[in-house]
């Protein structure tokens, strides 16, 4: 415990100066680096497996709350094409994930975590209970999530422009203020902890591949569906991310990162492929759906929700939509990949 415990105050001070440089991903990144760098100076360090069952609860109930009660209206209408979009997304990175795998070498399940369109801290929890590698997993997601903050939105601004022409920015209707509780702020954390945390455990105790994750999210949705009372705050996110790289950062190995060098070649590759399948679902949702080009290609753009949301209200997205898109792609992903591998 007394090498756990300094593994995590590595992790925790790389997770806080990572996120003060606002790297992206960057509080689960640098725990992980804090971590690895502790295990490979005193080769001692290792997590409690009970570590890996909170934070992927805490990860669950982050997805789950996303969607809200003033998100139904919205939600009839992009249902269809979210859940066409998604699956369809699913489809083609699972293709994507075994190209990858062929050309890197590294064993399919690893290939195709690594090019999951979900969220870092969640693949790399799911790769842990699928015995992939979890750190190349991190080091494919981390590549991917500074392109899309980094360099999609400067390439989408022109295409946008030339596929609508005039390039007008959606109109976007103003979100309703959120409903004052009647009781502290606590009170309704604590709910929501309590509610996610038991349907992670019923989760874990199912043996369904990534239950704890799946039954967390599933739980936290209806509340927050139902009740509109499902909030957690910030740092309690920050938290499990922390916990998450430093689990994993104590996995790495000198052998590990020998390993990592060869992935330059399979991660421009899964970039070029991203982008690829990323246009072709923006111009699909464009066409049929008649989303506008900005709000259909960053509801297709795999990366942090509310990343993705500030970039495209700041270039004429419709970021309810958007949120909902990617909401669904989220849950989607945890619920079908772990099953299908």
């Amino acid at each position: 415990m007394i090498w756990a415990a300094a593994a995590l105050i590595c992790g925790a001070a790389g997770g806080y100066l990572a996120w003060r440089v606002k790297l992206p991903a960057g509080v689960m990144i640098g725990a992980m680096v804090g971590a690895a760098l502790f295990g490979l100076i005193t080769g001692k360090g290792a997590m409690p497996a009970e570590v890996k069952v909170l934070t992927q609860a805490v990860s669950g109930i982050f997805i789950g709350m996303r969607i809200k009660k003033s998100d139904l209206p919205i939600l009839k209408r992009v249902l269809l094409p979210a859940v066409a979009s998604a699956a369809a997304m699913v489809g083609l990175c699972i293709g994507m994930g075994a190209i990858v795998g062929i050309i890197s070498g590294l064993d399919r399940t690893t290939a195709m975590l690594g090019c999951a369109p979900g969220g870092i801290m969640d693949m790399s929890l799911i790769a842990m209970d699928l015995h992939a590698d979890a750190p190349v997993i991190s080091v494919l997601h981390m590549v991917r999530l500074a392109a899309v903050v980094g360099v999609f939105p400067s390439l989408l601004k022109p295409l946008a422009k030339r596929l609508e022409g005039k390039g007008v920015p959606e109109k976007i209707p103003p979100k309703p203020a959120a409903a004052q509780g009647r009781f502290p702020e606590p009170v309704y954390w604590m709910l929501t902890g309590l509610v996610g945390g038991c349907m992670g455990v019923i989760g874990k105790l199912s043996g369904i591949p990534a239950g704890t994750l799946l039954f967390s999210m599933v739980g936290t949705a209806v509340l927050s569906i139902t009740t509109s009372k499902a909030k957690m705050p910030a740092a309690v996110k920050r938290g499990a991310q922390t916990l998450a790289g430093t689990l994993i950062g104590t996995g790495i190995t000198l052998e590990a990162l020998l390993t990592l060098k060869s992935l330059l070649l399979p991660a421009l590759l899964m970039l070029i492929l991203y982008f690829g399948i990323n246009l072709l679902l923006a111009f699909v949702l464009h066409k049929i759906w008649k989303f506008s080009m900005r709000t259909a290609f960053f509801s297709c753009t795999p990366g942090g929700a509310s990343d993705i949301c500030l970039m495209a209200e700041e270039l004429g997205g419709d970021p309810t939509k958007i949120s909902i898109m990617q909401s669904i792609r989220a849950m989607l992903v945890v619920a079908l990949y772990p099953i299908f591998l």
